[in-house]
């Protein structure tokens, strides 16, 4: 995991989103020290040059309010949202969003991307409730604090060096949470993008409560062969321009289809990684995110039935 935030860390900054100075506070974070980070940089950005003195300052990758039309405002009057926490091995954060309508709903558990729980991931669990789901996303930096108490070489260093067992554990008991909600009914669903499409793909082999899971251009986990175990019915988007995250996705299809797996793949083109996030311009696309985002409501729609 150090390797793929380092990797991630690089290529925000190659895309104006972090500075210089964010950037090699992050590797250092991730690494452990100053060697450490260099030994990152060089594998994941040997050729980047300091930036130019009138580099234009990025945006707030957490905090950015999302646009695009997509997008389920907080004040939208068919959905409750709200930050809640509960008690597991230690306090998780996270934030829940369900229908407004008394009923009963399928539940999704939402993983967040590389940069924590910011407002982009709050509007997809809207987005979920507004079609008709209970959505959870845990904080995973829960054992750190809260997302907006932490600057974001300390996010990426605190999840670089996370343990995955840590953090399944985590979503373990947050998969526990949210079945236990009131009003929650039938099979559960995750979605994940970036960092979280990858965990989406572990918790479907980890977990045998997941029916299905719909990861967002995220990296297949190592070994692929884990993926044998899974039950779940699994999509992926990929931006097809995302040679990083490609590269991985055919020993995930090999994996799948030699195991009989239910397994659909997309590589949307003209979209980059990180195409749904609609508070990145550079990143965004409109077309793929619309797509795919309607593809994912109709594989939860089979695969998680009323």
């Amino acid at each position: 995991m150090q390797l793929y935030i380092g990797e991630e860390v690089v290529e925000k900054y190659e895309a104006g989103l972090v500075t210089w100075g964010q950037m090699l506070r992050s590797l250092v974070l991730i690494g452990g020290s100053a060697a450490a980070a260099a030994s990152l940089l060089a594998t994941t950005g040997p050729d980047l040059p300091p930036p130019p003195p009138s580099r234009p300052q990025p945006p707030d990758l957490q905090m950015q309010p999302p646009t695009g039309p997509l997008v389920v405002p907080e004040n939208d009057p068919a959905v409750q949202g709200q930050m809640v926490s509960f008690e597991a091995y230690h306090t998780i954060h996270g934030y829940l969003a369900r229908p407004v309508a008394p009923g009963q709903y399928p539940p999704v558990l939402v993983i967040h991307e590389a940069n924590g729980l910011a407002d982009h991931i709050k509007d997809v669990a809207r987005r979920l409730a507004k079609a008709g789901f209970i959505a959870f996303v845990p904080d995973l930096l829960s054992r750190w604090g809260i997302t907006p108490d932490l600057s974001l070489p300390e996010i990426f260093g605190r999840l670089g060096n996370a343990q995955p067992s840590e953090v399944l554990a985590d979503l373990d008991a947050s998969v526990d949470f949210l079945l236990g909600q009131p009003g929650v009914r039938g099979k559960l669903g995750v979605v994940g993008f970036c960092f979280g499409g990858g965990y989406t793909l572990t918790l479907a082999a980890h977990n045998p409560q997941v029916a299905a899971g719909v990861c967002y251009y995220g990296v297949t986990p190592q070994p692929a062969s884990q993926m044998a175990a899974t039950n779940a019915a699994l999509l992926s988007h990929y931006g097809a321009t995302d040679a990083r995250v490609n590269a991985t996705v055919p020993e995930l299809e090999q994996v799948l289809q030699e195991n009989d797996k239910v397994f659909k793949k997309y590589f949307h083109e003209g979209a980059g990684h990180g195409f749904n996030n609609d508070n990145i311009a550079t990143w965004f696309r409109e077309e793929a995110a619309v797509l795919a985002w309607q593809r994912t409501l109709d594989w939860f729609g089979r695969y998680l039935p009323a």
